[in-house]
């Protein structure tokens, strides 16, 4: 008997399934380490679609849809920097606690100021967050 294979909607029972997939797809990335442990809840209308072969969820597609259409088509809408500091020569001076006994270890922080190239020599590991945005009519 060959595997049973349907495309369906995303059920609550489907969650840790999901999750696994979500860790699997961001696993050779730079948000590798960026990936939560349950399933984000839409604010909007969504598509939510899993892939399931023989009871196992095998694949995901989540999209959140917008309400009303935007009257404009544009490129970038905005970019930060995505900073994991790490180690104690970068996390020296950088981030504090109002506890004198508690120390952050491992950090990570959005960069929304202009002095990208400082941030970027400073940190090892900083990587680009670019929204882009196409609307169609």
């Amino acid at each position: 008997m060959g595997a049973s294979e349907i495309i369906r909607p995303y059920v609550d029972a489907d969650e840790r399934g999901w999750v696994e997939r979500r860790v699997l797809a961001f696993l050779d990335t730079a948000y590798f380490d960026a990936v939560e442990w349950e399933k984000e809840p839409y604010e909007r209308p969504s598509v939510e679609l899993v892939a399931e072969v023989d009871g196992r969820i095998v694949g995901l597609i989540d999209v959140e849809c917008e309400e009303e259409p935007a009257p404009c088509a544009r490129e970038q809408i905005f970019a930060y920097l995505h900073v994991y500091p790490h180690g104690r020569s970068e996390m020296e001076g950088v981030f504090t606690s109002e506890l004198p006994v508690l120390k952050p270890v491992k950090v990570f922080a959005h960069y929304t100021g202009d002095r990208r190239e400082e941030i970027r020599e400073r940190f090892e590991r900083v990587h680009d967050c670019v929204c882009y945005e196409r609307r169609f009519p």
